[in-house]
């Protein structure tokens, strides 16, 4: 399984915004969220992951549901 870090891209020592590497899009089918991330290359490299059971139709939303992420305000 190829995994994708994402460390590679945002310490890229020339400041290149992370649009220039990849391209993230969410749908959804009622049933959930499915997040697909592409990298603009040529041939890209294409991963998906599926949340079940999120209603969320873009990253703002998506982020803003998660449970696990830690907003800082305890």
């Amino acid at each position: 399984m190829k995994t994708l870090d994402l460390n590679d891209l945002l310490l890229d020592e020339n400041n290149d915004a992370l649009s220039d590497y990849l391209r993230v899009s969410i749908s959804n089918d009622g049933n959930g969220a499915t997040v697909t991330v592409s990298t603009v290359d040529e041939h890209p490299v294409v991963y998906t992951s599926v949340f079940h059971g999120s209603t969320a139709t873009d990253l703002a939303e998506m982020l803003a549901s998660c449970e696990h992420l830690d907003s800082g305000n305890h």
